[in-house]
């Protein structure tokens, strides 16, 4: 876990094209990535990551798909399959930070809605893709967004399909795993690779340029069984 003081750095070091959100993010639906600061004398800034024991990273049991495109994740050792219902996401703990009786339009989602566990956030998209309005409690989560280089996100440790372990794992380690992705997006500070896999389906993977490893994650899958292949979405607004 990094410490306090790296955490104010980071705040400091990449600016945002986009208002609140944390750093390098495209302007559409990319995910923050910020830069941490490293000693000049480190020639290998991983090395002091693997000697502070308050950065090691904690490993789970978990039986996860090989393929990126199956949209399942595992969060503190759970097994998390996107999209899943708000009620299966909040009996695992998470609680929303908002009214849970808000209505969502018919085929349509809501980005950045905040859930909280023990200190530790999240936001994701939630999506409804009934031809009826729904409260936000009926609703199912669309798209989980991670960024493990925020104060409120540093806790949290993920596994994803193919061995890839956020806070661990670098860029060519998830090449190696699933393949070349659709999109590079790289500057002095960051690096975001995104897979494609369908319409409304996406997940793009965010490393920091000091470290190389995977610190930010945007999962996205708006597709259900039922219907998917006619199926629109549009944004709130």
């Amino acid at each position: 876990m990094r410490k306090k003081a790296k955490i104010w750095m980071l705040a400091l070091s990449c600016v945002l094209v986009l208002p609140g959100m944390s750093a390098c993010r495209k302007q559409e639906e990319d995910i923050p990535i910020t830069t941490v600061s490293q000693s000049t004398e480190d020639e290998d800034p991983k090395d002091n990551l693997d000697e502070d024991p308050e950065n090691e990273i904690p490993e789970y049991d978990v039986e996860l798909p090989e393929e990126l495109g199956s949209f399942e994740l595992a969060i503190w050792g759970e097994i998390y399959s996107i999209p899943e219902s708000y009620e299966h996401f909040t009996e695992r703990g998470w609680e929303y930070q908002g009214d849970d009786t808000r209505q969502i339009k018919p085929e349509s989602y809501s980005e950045e809605e905040i859930f909280e566990m023990d200190g530790n956030t999240v936001t994701v998209d939630l999506m409804n893709p009934d031809t009826t309005e729904k409260a936000v409690r009926e609703c199912m989560i669309g798209g989980i967004h991670i960024d493990t280089n925020t104060a409120s996100g540093q806790s949290i440790y993920v596994n994803l399909p193919g061995g890839i372990v956020m806070q661990e794992s670098l860029a060519e380690d998830v090449e190696d795993a699933y393949g070349l992705p659709k999109d590079r997006y790289e500057t002095e500070s960051c690096l975001q690779l995104t897979y494609e896999f369908g319409l409304y389906q996406t997940v793009t993977l965010g490393f920091e340029s000091d470290t190389g490893t995977l610190v930010t994650l945007d999962i996205r899958n708006f597709r259900t069984k039922a219907g998917e292949e006619n199926w629109k979405m549009s944004a709130m607004p």
